[in-house]
């Protein structure tokens, strides 16, 4: 090969270099957006935390309210002492049959007027 050859395969290898490169750079900005579309999708991603946030703020607000009604309620009963009752049931062996014998035996009994 000639010298005027080599170059002239060279040029040729060069420019197909650069129209490849080319191609290449424009599929990526095809397949990916551009920095505008990424600050407005930014944008509104920070928009909507800033929203649900401000929501939530807004629900902590009013659950801390003290509602009307109850402080109405509490000021009219006033402070009720704790006490030793509670809504538990001790259920202990056997007391289903007691009940029961106390039951059919009032059942039985003549009705007093």
């Amino acid at each position: 090969m000639t010298h005027e050859n080599q170059q002239n395969a060279l040029l040729d290898a060069q420019k197909s270099l650069l129209e490849t490169q080319k191609g290449f750079d424009d599929a990526r900005k095809a397949l990916s957006p551009d920095a505008s579309q990424l600050a407005d999708q930014l944008a509104a991603t920070k928009a909507a935390k800033d929203l649900a946030d401000a929501q939530k703020a807004l629900a902590d607000a009013k659950k801390a309210q003290p509602k009307p009604q109850s402080a109405a309620f509490k000021a009219t009963i006033g402070d009720v002492p704790a006490s030793g009752y509670t809504g538990a049931v001790d259920v202990k062996p056997q007391r289903a049959e007691v009940e029961a014998a106390l039951l059919a035996t009032r059942a039985r009994a003549p009705k007093q007027l």
